[in-house]
């Protein structure tokens, strides 16, 4: 049987959106039935590669000025996202609560760089900023549930190796544009590769700046 453009073109077509069938549209990610909006996580990442962009004109040979790509960054903040639904979940299980100054930011501590950004976009890393420490504050009180007596110092470590344990286990659909699968991992068909391993360069309109 020969294959022409055309077919092969839906065929790939069809994959593409079977892939994604799991995930209601508008959606970055789907969590055991509730909704990530991907309108929120282009808003975060637009904020965040805007801060960072500014802290490397600031300071370009400070530690953590590299250029960034935007995908990755997106990556980020959908892992985030779902481990912090994961960790909700896994804290109501447990019957886990988390006091309001542990979820407390502190607006003064933010990174310098992030004053530079207009209203808007403070706003948005503000709300990006509380949802991670929300994730950081859940993982230690489930760390200290679990380990009462303390084995582990770190009762985070603990929380986090909790939440990661619920993933394999829980109903999670990724848009494919993210590039990451059920697992949080990097898709493969998503990497991009060159001759002798070496970093590859991602084009100036992926780039941060």
């Amino acid at each position: 049987m020969s294959w022409s453009r055309g077919r092969v073109a839906v065929v790939v077509a069809a994959v593409v959106l079977a892939g994604g069938c799991g995930v209601h549209p508008g959606a970055a990610a789907d969590v055991n039935g509730t909704r990530i909006a991907l309108d929120e996580v282009d808003a975060y990442t637009a904020a965040l590669c805007d801060a960072t962009t500014a802290f490397a004109e600031t300071q370009p040979n400070a530690p953590g000025a590299e250029p960034v790509g935007r995908q990755e960054l997106r990556q980020q903040i959908v892992g985030v996202l779902v481990r912090l639904e994961l960790a909700r979940d896994a804290a109501d299980d447990l019957g886990v609560e988390v006091s309001p100054a542990d979820l407390a930011i502190d607006e003064e501590a933010l990174p310098p760089v992030v004053g530079e950004l207009d209203d808007d976009q403070q706003e948005t890393l503000v709300e990006l900023f509380g949802k991670s420490q929300e994730l950081s504050a859940i993982n230690a009180a489930i760390g200290q549930d679990v380990d009462p007596e303390g084995r582990t110092p770190d009762p985070v470590a603990v929380g986090q190796e909790y939440v990661a344990e619920r993933i394999a286990e829980a109903d999670i659909s990724v848009d494919p544009r993210i590039g990451l699968d059920s697992d949080l991992e990097a898709s493969t068909d998503q990497n991009l590769s060159v001759a002798g391993g070496d970093e590859p360069e991602l084009p100036s309109t992926q780039m941060c700046g």
